[in-house]
């Protein structure tokens, strides 16, 4: 299991299709990452339940991607590709933090000194 963070710059359209086991949905998508000031643009292959997330997230959105690779052989050459098995919109720790601390409206939680306090 990899993870790797990037913002989505582009997708292709859903792939459909049914085989032995049933319907089956595929979806493709390229995130651009910064790697010792070059960007990198790393393409990623989504299967399933994952395809309709993908779909739902806005072009140019910080995402966090968990994936395995995979390699295949074909005519004696081998092919990589990134299955995704995750994905999730980038929640920066700071804006975490805001969040968890203004969480005043959630009845009975108070945050005081990072300790959990239960009212009661």
């Amino acid at each position: 299991m990899l993870k790797l963070t990037g913002n989505l710059i582009a997708k292709s359209l859903i792939k459909e299709g049914e085989g032995e086991y049933g319907k089956w949905q595929l979806i493709q998508f390229i995130i651009s990452k910064q790697h010792q000031k070059k960007k990198k643009k790393i393409v990623f292959t989504a299967i399933g339940k994952i395809s309709k997330k993908i779909t739902e997230i806005k072009l140019k959105d910080r995402i966090v991607v968990y994936f395995f690779p995979e390699c295949k052989e074909y005519n004696g050459k081998f092919y990589t590709e990134l299955k995704v098995y995750d994905v999730e919109i980038y929640v920066s720790k700071k804006k975490m933090y805001e969040y968890i601390g203004n969480k005043s409206s959630l009845d009975g939680f108070n945050n005081f000194d990072n300790q959990l306090i239960i009212k009661e």
